[in-house]
């Protein structure tokens, strides 16, 4: 598809402004002042939730182009794939991976709880996966707040594996801070 006017063709890793034009349950078809469509994945709207509640159709947002469908048109002639996520590489959980160590106490909540682990998101927004050791009774309810000290940390695959921690007058890690 040509560009129409005297706005220059998009470029891949190009962050650029784009209308929505409607929101579904996967993700946002959006639309470059150049008249191209893109697609934005829910899982590219937030760095630590996958919804599409973040935008509405006739917001103006920033994306960043990821792969533009070069000779072929996809789905309702998307011509190109957007991230919202990706303008903010900084908020991502993982920007410094250095902050997660076994040892480490984050405050978190959680996210899924079941009868062998649960799932908590630290303050940092990365995801946990903690093993019963910790809690007392029964598991913690979704949503509750928790203490997890960091037992494992596999940073290649973006892993995190810990345990409850009761007795919080060690340092807690607030906001990527990893304390003393």
């Amino acid at each position: 598809m040509e560009c129409s006017g005297s706005t220059p063709p998009l470029q891949v890793h190009e962050i650029v402004a784009c209308r929505v034009v409607e929101v579904g349950q996967w993700g946002a078809y959006i639309e470059h002042p150049s008249g191209e469509q893109g697609f934005v994945d829910g899982m590219e709207f937030s760095w630590t939730s996958a919804s599409t509640d973040h935008v509405r159709p006739g917001d103006v947002i920033r994306v960043k182009v990821m792969r533009l469908l070069a000779g072929r048109s996809g789905l309702r002639g998307t011509v190109f794939v957007a991230s919202i996520r990706e303008v903010t590489p900084e908020l991502n959980p993982w920007f410094k991976p250095d902050i997660y160590r076994p040892g480490v106490l984050f405050p978190g909540s959680v996210m899924r709880s079941g009868r062998d682990f649960l799932i908590a998101r630290l303050s940092t927004g990365a995801l946990a996966c903690v093993l019963p050791g910790g809690w007392r009774g029964r598991p913690p309810a979704e949503g509750e707040a928790v203490d997890i000290r960091l037992t494992s940390v596999d940073a290649d695959d973006r892993k995190l594996y810990g345990v409850m921690q009761h007795d919080t007058s060690n340092t807690i890690a607030q906001d990527g801070d990893p304390g003393s």
